[in-house]
């Protein structure tokens, strides 16, 4: 435990520095400078007022750090050796699930790994308490995809979108994807075929061939992401736009203060013309399909779509239901849900975002695994051997089958277990009442308003008073014990195999959120995964150059780099 040692005369010490500075100023500056000085030294002393009251008032040993600076608090986690997403586990392996770190300006933040109080705090009682996703993670993703979309609205709009939504995500109007992104993964497998033998980065391979998926799925549009030589210009604006990847220190400025989006500089002018050009082809489609809804369309119409020749590719097989154009037919068929065409817009930038970038550093990940198991990957190829590849990868029916297949499954389980796509997700109590959070071991801590909560989701994922001591491995195995019967605290199945799927599943495993947050298109991302992996192991033998892989640390957790060396499956190079 590292106890917080706040020195007593750090807020006097900052205001005796900025006064130093006054008489150099102008009035009218030194006036100015001396308000924001009061505005600081004001929020400074609220924020370690509610650090202190926190701890008081939950559990009288609450783990917490001390603050490394009085203004900037832990953000030096951001620039970590390590990285965010390593500093956070380190955290909670030494502190426990449940502890207070110090934000800027001395702001508190309670960190929960916890598996019951998570339960509580995204499912139980969180309509009732009120319980949002913070501001500044809203403020953030709306930067890019707008405030219209399920990722920034909460209370009643959001619910209303949700019920909208739901059905476009339903899996029956999916599968009809499945022969979609199987055909662009045809892309995908002659690219690596060009390069068998030699060490390739599979990440931006991953991120195009996601991109393409949702692209053509939800917006009809070819962003052509796995050009290589010749990228579009949709590509390279989607690219600047979506991807993490950006590490300058403009970038991570713009995306944490916004007003810094509005300074006259060159890569902010880029970066706006980027987003432009993104939002300009989404809204385009917006406003063809919305121009096609049908106002007299009855009520109770099902929404299908006819095998006219305007809906059959040049290869003869059947386009798929487009998100898109379901979102438009239900907002003509449910009237007491209405969307307009900004939300609808501001939708699709949030189906884009959080649609391929999580699901290609979940495939990526899955990808470095198996290279780094060879016994595994031979398992899944062997499983997926014993079905007609044509028959698995052609619509419901074949992934039907699919998803039924308990290796490939629990591949892709493990992998989210171990490597969950979303590093961080930011809650924040703004109900009156405050809410008490029960913990696992029976102590309570007391939450009031205001207050800002972390979920440390790659953390959780590896927690041993979880997951037992093989944490740490990646073992596909454990999930064929999940069936079996018991009330274990822990899901070390090695060593004890008498675990409840209930009891594992909705509490302890959540890669897609929990509750009224919870992802709307899990389905449509498992969908995905389960086509892409079975398609590589079809096609390729790999195996992993690195041990352990270096990730990001902004709002997704994806990998800098993941090298492999493939050959084919009749042995060449």
């Amino acid at each position: 435990m590292i106890l917080a040692t706040i020195r007593p005369g750090a807020a006097s010490a900052l205001l005796s520095a900025l006064l130093s500075r006054l008489p150099s100023l102008s009035q009218a500056s030194a006036a100015s400078a001396l308000a924001l000085a009061l505005l600081v030294l004001r929020q400074l002393a609220s924020n370690l007022g509610r650090r202190r009251a926190l701890i008081a008032q939950s559990l009288p040993f609450l783990p917490h750090t001390s603050p490394l600076h009085l203004l900037r608090g832990h953000l030096n986690l951001l620039a970590a050796p390590e990285g965010a997403i390593e500093a956070s586990v380190k955290l909670v392996r030494e502190l426990g699930s449940v502890f207070v770190t110090t934000g800027i300006l001395g702001r508190p933040t309670l960190w929960i790994a916890d598996p019951v109080a998570l339960k509580v705090l995204m499912v139980t009682r969180a309509k009732r308490a009120r319980v949002e996703r913070s501001l500044e993670g809203r403020k953030l993703v709306a930067q890019i995809v707008g405030w219209g979309s399920l990722l920034t609205l909460e209370g009643a709009e959001h619910r209303s979108h949700r019920k909208i939504l739901d059905p476009a995500f339903n899996l029956k109007n999916l599968t009809p994807l499945v022969p979609v992104v199987s055909h662009i993964t045809d892309r995908l497998i002659s690219i690596l075929a060009a390069h068998a033998g030699e060490p390739i980065d599979f990440v931006p391979l991953s991120l195009g061939v996601t991109l393409n998926v949702i692209g053509q799925s939800a917006t009809e549009t070819d962003f052509d992401a796995l050009n290589q030589s010749a990228p579009s210009d949709l590509f390279s604006a989607c690219k600047a736009v979506f991807s993490t990847a950006d590490q300058t220190p403009l970038a991570h400025m713009r995306r944490f203060v916004p007003l810094i989006r509005h300074l006259p500089l060159r890569g902010n002018w880029e970066y706006a013309a980027s987003l432009a050009r993104v939002r300009s082809a989404v809204d385009a489609v917006v406003n063809k399909y919305a121009l096609s809804a049908t106002p007299t369309m009855a009520p109770t119409a099902k929404v299908h779509m006819a095998a006219g020749p305007e809906n059959v590719s040049s290869s003869g097989s059947t386009r798929p239901k487009r998100v898109v154009s379901l979102i438009a037919t239900l907002q003509t068929i449910l009237r007491s849900h209405t969307i307009s065409n900004q939300d609808m817009s501001d939708e699709l930038m949030g189906v884009l975002l959080a649609g391929h970038e999580t699901t290609a550093i979940s495939f990526s990940m899955a990808v470095h695994e198996l290279g780094r198991h060879p016994d595994v990957l031979r398992a899944l190829y062997d499983e997926l051997k014993m079905h007609d590849p044509d028959e698995l990868f052609s619509g419901e029916t074949g992934y039907t089958k699919l998803a039924e297949l308990p290796l490939l499954n629990a591949v892709i389980n493990e992998t989210l277990r171990m490597h969950s796509p979303i590093g961080f997700a930011g809650r924040q109590l703004v109900g009156d009442d405050g809410m008490e959070l029960p913990l696992e071991d029976g102590r309570v801590v007391r939450i009031e308003k205001g207050q800002r909560m972390m979920i440390p989701y790659n953390a959780f994922g590896l927690l041993p008073s979880v997951w037992g001591p093989t944490a740490n491995q990646w073992q596909p195995s454990r999930w064929f014990l999940l069936a079996t019967a018991g009330n274990q605290s822990h899901l070390d199945l090695s060593m004890d195999p008498s675990l409840s799927r209930k009891k594992a599943v909705p509490s302890l495993f959540v890669p897609f959120g929990a509750g009224s947050h919870m992802c709307i298109g899990r389905k449509m991302a498992l969908l995905e995964l389960r086509v892409l992996i079975a398609r590589m192991v079809l096609a390729f033998e790999w195996e992993s150059m690195q041990e352990k892989v270096k990730k990001r640390s902004l709002v997704t957790a994806g990998p800098v780099q993941v090298l492999i060396r493939l050959k084919g499956r009749d042995g060449r190079s």
